[in-house]
This record gives structure tokens, C-alpha cells and sequence, in this order.
């Protein structure tokens, strides 16, 4: 299994290269990695948790998962979570994501050997739109994942990465991975959206670079569902954001 997905992950001529990220990234001392999840529909996280198990991991590092149910809100559920582990390094993401690429941790370890870089993500964009929607300016859009909906099934991905990360503005809450804590805005935010836009946000006030990982091969499947009430939460929520981040200066250009 090992030896086909090598195949896969690296044409034969760069071998050496994932190698030697294999080695470099064996901690010398005990560390924890969490996954945390706000989880509403048990089918659906017993299959995230499967790939979860089957991840490979660097020397020294253990799995730790936390599941959150009953929270009203995303930024409930992850301070809830982060207050429970003791992890230096979490990663908050939706139940319908499934982790395809087993060295996932491999390589969000070498990224943040870069102590500079606070939190790593999947798709994100280099300057935050005026109207409050990361996505709506294609031009500064960076992303490498699968998704899946009822509607449609697409494979989106920026070729334009000049190294293993792009340093971006906001990332999407899809999957949040962080090697701080920093507590969730659930001050303002108070239902499931705009909660990663926020953390974004107070990271790069902490003076903490947030990223999107450019992927030797992706990382992960989104088994996205249509959600009816998703306008009228989405509106209320950015209104939010918008308020409360307007006075900085990438909302106000």
C-alpha cells in the first residue's frame, strides 16, 4: 500500500525529496495532534473518523479525537474542543470531510516548521473581497481539494503555488489547522459561518501568517450538503463580520 501510494504521491524522478520530508518531520519529543469537530450526524463522522485512524504519522506524534456535540455554534464548538486537549496543534474541520491523502501530517509539520505560520488551510484567498465573500474575487483565489454535493462534483485546484504554501488573507473553514491557540470569536459569532474568515483575522493580528497548503496530492474530500437556512445564516453572520473587522484596512480598501 505504502509503495503504490508513493507511486501516486511523487513521480519517481522527486523519490528523494518525499523521503526526505518523511524523515525531517519524526519530532524528537512527544507531541499530540487533535481533531476537532462539531458533529450533528453520527454516519458522516464515523466515516471522517475512519480516514482519521489511517493516517500516517511522524515518530513521537499521537492522535487525539474530539468530537463536539450540541454546540450552537461553530466558535462554541471549537473553543469547546481546543479547551480540551492539550495538543499543540489542532485541526478543526466539518464532519463530511474525509482525509484521502494519508501523509497529510507529514506535510502540514514541514509547513510549520515555519513558526511564523499560525494556521494552515485548504482554499483561502490573498485579499478579502469588499463585500465580505472570500470567494467572489476568482482572481486571488488559492485551493486544492475534492468536493461533493448533491448537485455536483468538481476537483478545484490552483496550479500557480511557488512553494509549499501561499500566504493568504482568509482561509475557509473546511479544515482550520493550527500550531497556537487562539480563542474563537464566540463573542460575535454566534452560528456557522464567517467563524474562519474571524480566526483569519485574529491571527494575523497576533502577527501569525496564515496559509493555504499548496499539497503534493490533496489532502482531503468535502462531501458538502445543500443546507436550506444557509442564506439567511450567511447574511446575518457576514453583516457580523463586517462590522466588527471594517475599521481594517484589507475590508476597507
Amino acid at each position: 500500500h505504502e509503495t503504490f501510494f508513493r507511486k501516486l504521491y511523487e513521480p519517481e524522478s522527486k523519490q528523494k525529496d518525499f523521503d526526505r520530508m518523511i524523515c525531517e518531520c519524526n519530532v524528537e519529543k512527544q507531541e499530540k495532534i487533535a481533531f476537532i469537530l462539531a458533529v450533528n450526524e453520527e454516519r458522516i463522522f464515523e466515516e471522517a473518523l475512519y480516514y482519521i485512524h489511517r493516517l500516517k504519522m511522524p515518530k513521537n506524534m499521537t492522535i487525539e479525537v474530539i468530537p463536539v456535540r450540541g454546540a450552537s455554534s461553530a466558535t462554541e464548538a471549537y473553543n469547546t474542543g481546543m479547551k480540551q486537549t492539550d495538543a499543540k496543534y489542532k485541526v478543526y474541520m466539518h464532519q463530511d470531510v474525509m482525509i484521502i491523502n494519508p501523509y497529510m501530517i507529514y506535510e502540514m509539520m514541514h509547513i510549520f516548521k515555519n513558526k511564523e505560520i499560525g494556521m494552515i488551510g485548504v482554499a483561502g484567498t490573498d485579499k478579502m473581497p469588499k463585500d465580505g465573500i472570500w470567494w467572489s474575487d476568482l482572481e486571488g483565489i488559492y485551493w486544492n481539494l475534492y468536493q461533493d454535493s448533491v448537485l455536483y462534483r468538481s476537483y478545484d485546484k490552483r496550479d500557480d503555488f511557488l512553494q509549499d504554501y501561499k500566504i493568504v488573507d482568509v482561509i475557509d473553514g473546511v479544515m482550520m489547522i493550527t500550531q497556537y491557540d487562539i480563542p474563537w470569536r464566540e463573542d460575535v459569532f454566534t452560528g456557522w459561518h464567517f467563524y474562519d474568515i474571524s480566526q483569519s483575522k485574529e491571527f494575523q493580528k497576533r502577527n501569525y501568517k496564515v496559509v493555504v497548503a499548496a499539497q503534493k496530492q490533496t489532502w482531503c474530500l468535502h462531501e458538502q450538503k445543500c443546507n436550506k437556512d444557509f442564506k439567511n445564516d450567511y447574511i446575518r453572520e457576514k453583516e457580523k463580520f463586517l462590522r466588527e473587522y471594517i475599521g481594517e484596512k484589507e475590508c476597507a480598501e
